[in-house]
Formats: structure tokens, sequence, C-alpha cells
């Protein structure tokens, strides 16, 4: 190293004052600490943390999945007794799309609407139709049906096991 540069070795420094170089001084080391040492406490903080989290959300989301799938259950054993009570096979709340062919029969309407379901926004309108039908099957208001296409996991079991008796079919 030439005279009168100044050194840049680890952590010292050497300070030039005319032709003459001082000996190099100790600074105050400014180096971080190890990355190991530093990380431990924080990362494992911040893995409890995560881990008191995820538990939490894994109870939450246990406890809302067994609840929906009681109204799950609750919902198809209404059905099911409301499609006996209206003379249809109770079985058949089992069975996909032909389910709603026996709720259009129930609520006594065309069996046209199972597809109307299909299509956009005309579906929404087919389910409100079908609910109603179904309320009135049963001597409820268009109150009731509205509330079967809303809350069916609320209305179907009072429907279900209601006073009320299914009208006799017209086919």
């Amino acid at each position: 190293m030439r005279a009168g540069t100044t050194s840049r070795r680890a952590f010292t420094t050497g300070v030039t004052l005319g032709n003459t170089t001082q000996r190099p001084r100790r600074c105050i080391e400014m180096r971080p600490p190890r990355q190991e040492t530093l990380m431990t406490i924080p990362v494992f903080a911040q893995t409890m943390a995560e881990q008191a989290a995820e538990r939490a959300g894994a109870a939450a989301s246990t406890t809302t999945s067994l609840m929906l799938l009681a109204a799950v259950l609750l919902t198809i054993a209404a059905i099911w007794k409301v499609f006996e009570r209206a003379g249809e096979p109770g079985w058949a709340v089992l069975v996909p799309f032909y389910n709603l062919y026996v709720l259009t029969k129930v609520a006594q309407v065309s069996g046209w609407w199972v597809l109307a379901m299909f299509i956009p926004f005309l579906g929404i309108v087919a389910a409100f139709v079908i609910a109603i039908g179904v309320a009135k099957r049963f001597g409820k208001s268009s109150g009731f049906g509205i509330g079967i296409a809303l809350l069916p996991f609320l209305f179907y079991p009072m429907l279900a096991w209601g006073d009320g008796e299914a009208s006799p079919s017209l086919a």
C-alpha cells in the first residue's frame, strides 16, 4: 500500500497527516451481529404467533364446518320430509338434478323450471317461483315461499315438521 492512502481493512482506519501515517486506530465495530443470533428470537416468536393464529383459525374453521354440516344435514332431512308429505319419494332429495325435478312436481309448476335454474339470472327467478309454489302447496303465504328461497335451512324444517298439510296434487 502506498503511503498517504487510507487503509480499508476490516474495521480499522489509517489517518494520514502530511507524509506520515499514524498507527491505525480501532473504530467502534459497526459490524452487524451474526444473523443466526439475531434471527433466532424473532423467528421463534413469529413462529409461535403464527402457530397460535393457525390453531385459532383451525378451531374456528372446524366449528364453522361442523355448523355448516349440521345445517346441510338438517335441510336434507327437512326436504326429505317435505317430499314424503307431498307424496313423492323422500330419497329423491339425495339424487342430483332429479331432486330439482321432484321439487317442481311438489311445487306443481312445469318441469321446464329445472332447466331455467341453470340459466343466469333466470335461475334466481326459477328458485323463487318453485319456492313460492312449494309454500302454496302446503297452505303457506308467498312470503313464506320467499323465506324458503332465501333461507332454506330455516324454512324447510318449519314446513317439514310444521302443522300444514300438503294439498292434493293436481296431476
